[in-house]
């Protein structure tokens, strides 16, 4: 709790801070902006500096939506905010900022703009919410007077991130000023040109040659019919189409960079992104990288459609930007940095904090202990595992598998290190050899792999439901004095990042025989949603997503639970047992097994801990919901699959975690994609269609 406090302290601080330097922000009208650019004008004129070497930059600064993330767009102000400060007038390329803010001082994102800056100036956008006319109009105020002494005007806007290279002193710029230079033709540049629709540069990032300015804009001038049709019409494809029809030619710096083609000569390149539809624009591309486009479209519309960008796109981006924020050290990123927005943007919040340690992974090669020191008390983790979880198994799934890797990841992420996990074959499955490599692969010897004589592993059945190898198990490693806390779990589950320090550290956790953890399961799911299908409307296709998506928006986790020491009401995965008494007692699980007691079929773990409870007079601690950090997630998990941007598919009997790419892919016959789609959809639930519901008993092969 008093961690939670200073965090949250901290923030108040953060916030105070921030909101003293947007007041502090001096925002001039457009009178004063062609004074200012004058007055800059008239200093590169003392200074001889020759109109080749001369820009004009309109960064539009728009209101974010509610499905916006706000990292995003706070890191795109702060990256080209950090280039404009790194470019002094001592550049051989001199540019001018102008900034126009929609909203003024209440823009949230304002606070990270250039303060101070001598080669800037902020001024309120007060009537146009759309970049391009906004930027056109500002150009209108400068006047042909300004235009005339400069070589090219650049319009950027808060969905760009750039620049990613040259970042030192404006050097970028040359990339900009070389294809104008070179190309006398080259009206307009983009960072990227687009042929959805007809051929057009992007508008997040476009330099105009200031020679072709006027030409092109007079096109937009309100007060005649031309203009009026222009700008009501797609302004980012109107600018283009002017541009080419006065006789000019479009470029594009990733074409140039990465086709070599500097000049669009009529021939749309098209490359793949994550489907076929979107291939005509290049956001949706998989192969440009950040640097061949210098700046590269990411937010707004397009990076709210869950799907639409490309993995390893999105991958490359981040790791341009972490290399911007590693050498600039006065970047400071709002990280990890949680792409969407929306209501689940708290979640997927959380949820890239635990991710955020993977960057941080520190194995443990060999015993570190000095000669004759004392081994440090351990959770010690009694893995089932099968050959469902390993890769050959999951390799060609469309689902989105919780396997052994991901298992073994959120165990290496863990705040506490002192934890073992041993790893056993439960059935008579041939999958030890593919264990193995697996556990070698990640080099850590807190990575154990556990043989087991061939006897407790019989073929599976749902009655003992690998419970005679589980007990096998433990009755091997509750010999190991370090193993203070035992917990037998599955290859396809995962847990936060902090389960073990707090199974280790916390004091009423370490008074108690058992520690019982919150956590998520598809099971709790069915059991609550189920009760009100039939209630309500019956077991329908249309009542499949509707409850599913009601408690994401009301709670926070969804069906995620408390533990509790009963039948159904724990997962064998979430209990964490004294070593020091189960050796006292050896009672054991498979001892409860549907076959010896009246419970549930493959119910042994709640009956067991409900024996140890009210028969044996065990004492448990039951901690209460402290987030992802603290939970187990039994796979495949809901929460985990939402909160990791993916979609659950909620079947009858076949539910699954699918990503969005997938989902694109289906068949609408079959699957709800208009469901899925509509208006005010949360977009993290699939469902059947009316049809597919019919024949829901077959296989879904594409979900397999």
């Amino acid at each position: 709790a008093m961690r939670n406090f200073a965090w949250l302290a901290t923030v108040a601080v953060f916030a105070h801070i921030m909101s003293a330097v947007t007041a502090g922000l001096t925002f001039v009208n457009e009178t004063t902006i062609q004074m200012r650019v004058k007055e800059e004008l008239k200093l590169w004129d003392e200074g001889s500096v020759p109109l080749s070497r001369r820009s004009i930059v309109v960064y539009h600064l728009g209101e974010l939506s509610n499905e916006e993330s706000i990292d995003v767009a706070e890191n795109n102000v702060k990256v080209f905010t950090a280039a404009v400060l790194a470019h002094t007038n001592s550049a051989h390329h001199r540019a001018f900022y102008i900034f126009r803010v929609v909203g003024g001082k209440r823009n949230v994102l304002a606070r990270h703009l250039p303060l101070g800056s001598p080669n800037s100036v902020i001024s309120k956008c007060s009537h146009h919410s759309r970049d391009i006319m906004a930027q056109i109009n500002t150009i209108h105020v400068l006047g042909t007077e300004v235009v005339d002494k400069v070589h090219s005007l650049l319009f950027v806007n808060h969905d760009a991130r750039g620049p990613f290279e040259g970042r030192e002193n404006g050097a970028w710029w040359d990339r900009i000023t070389n294809i104008f230079n070179t190309y006398p033709q080259v009206g307009l540049i983009g960072a990227t040109i687009s042929c959805e629709i007809t051929a057009h540069v992007q508008s997040h990032a476009i330099a105009v040659r200031a020679k072709a300015a006027w030409s092109i804009f007079e096109e937009f001038d309100p007060s005649t019919p031309t203009g009026k049709r222009n700008r009501a019409a797609h302004p980012e494809i109107a600018l283009s189409s002017v541009a080419i029809a006065k006789g000019y030619k479009l470029s594009s710096l990733a074409y140039e960079r990465h086709w070599k083609e500097p000049e669009y000569v009529g021939r749309c390149i098209s490359s793949k992104g994550n489907y076929q539809l979107y291939n005509a624009n290049p956001t949706s591309w998989c192969d440009i990288r950040p640097d061949e486009a210098l700046f590269t479209r990411w937010g707004g519309p397009t990076l709210s459609l869950r799907g639409y960008y490309c993995q390893k796109h999105i991958d490359n981006i981040h790791e341009a930007t972490m290399k911007i924020a590693e050498s600039e050290h006065s970047v400071h990123l709002a990280l990890p940095e949680t792409i969407f927005g929306g209501p689940l943007y708290a979640l997927s919040k959380e949820y890239d904090l635990e991710r955020w340690n993977d960057k941080s992974l520190k194995r443990v090669k060999y015993n570190s202990l000095p000669r004759g020191g004392e081994t440090p008390q351990k959770v010690c983790f009694l893995v089932r595992a099968a050959w469902m979880h390993g890769k050959n198994a999951t390799k060609r799934a469309n689902s989105v598998q919780m396997d052994l890797d991901l298992f073994i990841t959120t165990l290496l992420r863990q705040s506490n290190p002192n934890w073992d996990a041993y790893f056993f074959v439960t059935d008579d499955q041939p999958f030890e050899d593919e264990l193995r490599v697996i556990l070698r692969e990640y080099a850590d010897i807190r990575l154990k792999y556990l043989h087991l004589d061939p006897k407790f592993r019989p073929k599976y059945d749902p009655v003992n439901a690998a419970y005679p190898a589980s007990d096998e198990a433990l009755r091997l490693v509750m010999q190991k004095r370090e193993c203070v806390r035992l917990s037998v779990t599955n290859g396809d589950n995962a847990y936060g990042s902090e389960v073990v320090d707090y199974v280790l550290s916390a004091k009423a956790a370490v008074d108690a025989d058992l520690v019982l953890l919150p956590m998520d399961s598809r099971n709790f799911v069915s059991e609550d949603v189920t009760p009100l299908r039939y209630e309500y409307t019956g077991d329908k296709y249309d009542t499949y997503c509707r409850f599913f998506e009601a408690r994401h928006r009301e709670h926070p986790y969804g069906f995620a639970r408390m533990s509790a020491p009963h039948t159904g009401g724990v997962d064998i995965a979430a209990v964490f047992i004294e070593r020091d008494k189960l050796l006292d007692t050896k009672i054991f699980f498979n001892e409860f097994s549907s076959a010896k007691v009246e419970t549930c079929v493959g119910c042994q773990d709640g009956a067991w801990v409900e024996h140890m409870v009210k028969q044996k007079r065990w004492s448990t601690h039951i901690p209460s919901f402290t987030g992802l950090k603290h939970m187990v997630f039994h796979g495949p998990s809901p929460l985990w699959c939402i909160a990791s941007g993916n979609v659950w598919f909620d079947h009858p009997d076949s539910v699954a975690c699918v990503s969005h790419t997938v989902v694109k892919k289906l068949d609408p016959k079959v699957f709800d994609l208009a469901h899925y789609n509509s208006a005010g959809s949360p977009h993290n639930c699939l469902r059947l269609t009316a049809a597919g519901y019919q024949i829901k008993d077959q296989r879904v092969t594409v979900l397999v």
